[in-house]
Order: C-alpha cells, then structure tokens, then sequence
C-alpha cells in the first residue's frame, strides 16, 4: 500500500481515477483526453507514485522539493 501525505482532494480524486484503469492501454488513452493542466498534474502524480514506491517520499513537501531539483537539471 502507498500512502502518499499532503495531497489536494482533486489530486486524490485523479489518483483514484488512475489507480481504477485497468490496462495501460487504457490509461494512456484516458490521459490523452486531458487538457495540458491536467496532464501536468497527472504526471506528477506518477511522479509521486514512483518516489512513493522507492520509499524515497512519504509526504507531497518532500516530493516537490525532489521533482523540482529534477525539472532544473
């Protein structure tokens, strides 16, 4: 189980949408149907997910801080 802290509802809302694909087929179609703020967010709710997996975040403050020295390299 990942539990992923300090997320907005509407990103839990996304997640919960996301987590309710079944295939990646599936999802990579749904994802093409959002406008370009959405699919900002939504990566970086994959982001999240994987810093999430790797136990390297457990809390959204340190996932920002990390996905924003990665957008700058």
């Amino acid at each position: 189980m990942i539990t992923i802290n300090g997320l907005t509802k509407r990103q839990v809302k996304m997640l919960d949408k996301m987590w309710a694909i079944d295939s990646y087929e599936e999802y990579m179609e749904w994802k093409s149907t959002l406008c370009y703020a959405q699919k900002q967010q939504c990566e970086t709710l994959e982001e999240l997910v994987t810093l999430a997996e790797n136990d390297v975040v457990d809390d959204v403050t340190e996932a920002k801080s990390l996905i924003e020295k990665v957008m700058k390299l």
